[in-house]
């Protein structure tokens, strides 16, 4: 889970619609994150799945409530909220695991996550980093305007996108990863850009064998070195 862009993104959110439970959800995740900084592989994806349990609750508090949605759940997604973020999910997931690939990295091998059932951990490993950034700006963009009954379909209890509905979304999604963010060296770019930049340290980083080399963004701050990596 990306902590600093997940805090970011409820922060701003509710700069303009205050909640309390919201705010002090911001200080849980700060300080999960500061329990990431050591620990096995095995406790901090524990504390990973704990935080994004208080993410997705606290994010409820900006979704309308028409859409039923009180937290993360999937395969299969049980309101249109989650449906709209699974789709996102793998729209990203996809797009970075093309772009890891691109570098040449086998994106089976990953670092946190594991490979199993043809899953490429290292994408699921990078596209934390996005999450918010994107894909979820991209669902609370969609769902904005999305209509329940022609932008989805039913199942029994599943819900997915109508036809209709993954191509409002796309166009939601197309539009945060080509929206502007404050790049890694101090430069203004797309999101898109932000993906390719990362994976550059990536390759940096394994090439020096020098983890240091890779060096996460952090909404709106000057992260990154600057010049050749």
């Amino acid at each position: 889970m990306a902590y600093s862009l997940s805090r970011f993104l409820l922060s701003s959110l509710n700069e303009n619609c205050y909640f309390p439970e919201v705010e002090k959800t911001i200080s849980m995740i700060s300080s999960a994150e500061n329990k990431c900084s050591s620990g096995s592989n095995a406790a901090i994806r524990g504390i990973e799945g704990s935080t994004s349990r208080m993410y997705f609750s606290a994010l409820s508090f900006f979704i309308d409530k028409k859409f039923g949605f009180s937290g993360r759940n999937r395969r299969p997604p049980r309101d249109c909220a989650n449906a709209a973020l699974s789709y996102s999910y793998s729209v990203l997931y996809n797009s970075v695991d093309v772009i890891l690939r691109n570098h040449g990295f086998d994106t089976f091998v990953g670092f946190m996550h594991t490979s199993q059932s043809g899953h490429r951990a290292l994408a699921s490993d990078i596209m934390e980093i996005f999450r918010p950034l994107i894909s979820d700006r991209a669902v609370l963009d969609f769902l904005n305007s999305a209509n329940i009954e022609t932008d989805f379909t039913y199942n029994g209890e599943a819900v997915y996108l109508s036809d209709k509905g993954r191509k409002k979304l796309i166009s939601c999604f197309e539009k945060a990863i080509s929206s502007a963010a404050s790049a890694p060296d101090g430069y203004e770019q797309s999101c898109r850009g932000l993906m390719l930049y990362h994976a550059d340290m990536l390759s940096s980083a394994v090439d020096n064998k020098d983890v240091s080399r890779f060096d996460p963004y952090i909404e709106g701050e000057s992260n990154a070195r600057s010049g050749d990596i």
